[in-house]
């Protein structure tokens, strides 16, 4: 039975990985059909790391041309935006409403990454910035260019979040100093960090801890 036939009789969930993605790249190359091409990608690479993959990279690919590349990436793009839809007019009062409002920008990540999410008094989020984390600088953040866009944004507080891919999202000494050093100089330019997050997998842990409160006026 077809992809196709499979899925209009069972359901999409009856797929399985390399059916779903013939299905989506409709057609194979001149030297392999969907379904060998289909069954090679999983097998190189699976979801996890095409989810991340940058157009140059999937160009590269043999099989994978232009048309075929940026259908995934319009197709990963849209699973990113649809998991934080739900999240981008509301409040992040709560450690578990920053998580799921960035989660996807995290998932299968096998390497750090810094997020600052600025927000307005109510928590709304007005920004989001990425920043790269290296061995230079996962003890001290980039604290002047936080800073920097803080005030460009006119933010009220940030929330910073980044990932341990070690599969443990407990806070390093590093992570906890970092933290208090940032909080510390931001206090000075009365804009709060209201919470870091780190994010691990499929769990997250709150420096903060606590539910975030806003002032009363709010």
């Amino acid at each position: 039975m077809l992809p196709r036939e499979k899925l209009i009789l069972n359901g999409s969930e009856a797929l399985s990985d390399d059916e779903l993605l013939a299905i989506l790249l409709g057609y194979g190359s001149k030297d392999e059909d969907v379904f060998s091409l289909s069954k090679r990608l999983i097998n190189d690479y699976g979801f996890t790391h095409l989810f991340n993959m940058s157009y140059n990279d999937l160009s590269k690919i043999k099989g994978i041309k232009e048309a075929k590349a940026t259908k995934l990436l319009a197709l990963f793009e849209i699973a990113r935006r649809i998991s934080k839809k739900e999240y981008l007019n509301n409040p992040l009062k709560e450690p578990l409403d920053i998580y799921n409002f960035i989660i996807s920008d995290y998932l299968f990540l096998d390497y750090e990454k810094l997020t600052v999410i600025y927000v307005n008094s109510k928590c709304n989020p007005i920004h989001k910035k990425e920043y790269s984390l290296n061995e230079a600088s996962r003890v001290n953040f980039p604290i002047q260019t936080i800073i920097k866009h803080a005030l460009e944004y006119n933010a009220y507080g940030i929330f910073l979040v980044h990932n341990h891919p070690s599969g443990d999202p407990k806070p390093s000494y590093e992570d906890l100093k970092s933290t208090n050093d940032t909080q510390e100089i931001l206090k000075k330019l009365n804009i709060y960090l209201l919470d870091h997050i780190i994010i691990s997998n499929n769990k997250f842990y709150s420096i903060n801890q606590k539910r975030i409160i806003l002032p009363n006026n709010t």
